[in-house]
């Protein structure tokens, strides 16, 4: 998408029926880089409207969105007077309880009251920054709760794209991943530093090359879970010499036939080719011995 411009209107499908909403560039916060979006009262058509036909629109939300390529832009229309709104979340500790706060025209996040019912929110705008799937969800229900769209949300998506549009609120999901994470584990299966393969070397100065893991090799699973692993690896065809965590390889965990966790394998130690005088003493030592 081209640089956008304060009073950037864009065409949208909001559903998979084609039927078009539009959305207008508000500001960008600084230092962060998020981008607000008016979201305006039109009831959506698949003929769609011109710029003419929603210039004196009502504004029903604002909105923090990672713009879409395939918006289209239809036009610009002049923004007067723009001030950021104040925002609110999910208090993550308390389900029952919202935060409010300001966010934006480039202060820090300044927390102004926390309260208990969605009631009490007052003009405040839902905080989160929307996928471009969950943004038109969020869209959609504010239409609904207008009376100006009325087809079912499960009339929408397609049951491959109904939890991707879930998952598109990058603000609740932070509560539902922490319920989520509340019956999972980390599971290690081989820590940071552990002995992978000796591999056995020709005329240097060491007889192997002790392969470890860079980094824990781990995988997440629900409490409880006793899957079984195998492991895949793969090791770079290196020359002398070797340094102490120079990587030579990697380790991939496999569960039903998909690597689900990867790390890269290090030297555990400097290993140098073997010098010519110290070669010669070893194979007249050898030959003595052998004697």
């Amino acid at each position: 998408m081209a640089r956008l411009k304060q009073g950037d209107v864009f065409e949208v499908i909001i559903d998979k029926y084609q039927n078009k909403g539009y959305l207008i560039y508000l500001a960008k916060h600084i230092p962060i880089g998020f981008k607000m979006f008016g979201l305006y009262a039109v009831k959506p058509t698949v003929q769609g409207c011109s710029i003419k036909e929603i210039e004196n629109g009502k504004i029903i939300s604002t909105i923090m969105i990672f713009e879409d390529k395939i918006w289209r832009k239809i036009g610009k229309l002049n923004i007067k007077d723009f001030v950021w709104p104040d925002q609110y979340e999910r208090d993550l500790d308390d389900n029952n309880k919202y935060i409010i706060y300001h966010w934006g025209d480039g202060e820090d996040k300044r927390i102004i009251k926390a309260v208990e019912k969605e009631s009490d929110l007052g003009l405040a705008q839902i905080g989160s920054t929307f996928f471009p799937a969950g943004a038109l969800k969020f869209y959609r229900d504010k239409l609904r709760e207008l009376g100006l769209y009325n087809i079912p949300e499960e009339e929408n998506i397609d049951a491959n794209n109904k939890q991707d549009d879930f998952d598109g609120l990058y603000g609740d999901v932070y509560y539902s991943a922490k319920k989520t994470l509340a019956n999972t584990k980390m599971n290690i299966l081989k820590k940071k530093g552990s002995i992978v393969q000796k591999v056995k070397l020709d005329k240097a100065d060491s007889k192997y090359l002790n392969v470890v893991t860079m980094d824990d090799l781990g995988v997440v699973e629900e409490i409880g879970n006793k899957n079984k692993y195998k492991y895949s690896v793969s090791l770079d065809d290196v020359s002398f010499p070797i340094y102490k965590g120079q990587v030579v390889g990697k380790i991939d965990a496999i569960y039903k036939g998909k690597v689900v966790s990867s790390t890269q394998l290090i030297s555990k130690s400097d290993v140098n080719k073997i010098n010519i005088f110290k070669l010669i003493g070893e194979n007249i030592i050898s030959f003595v011995n052998g004697f």
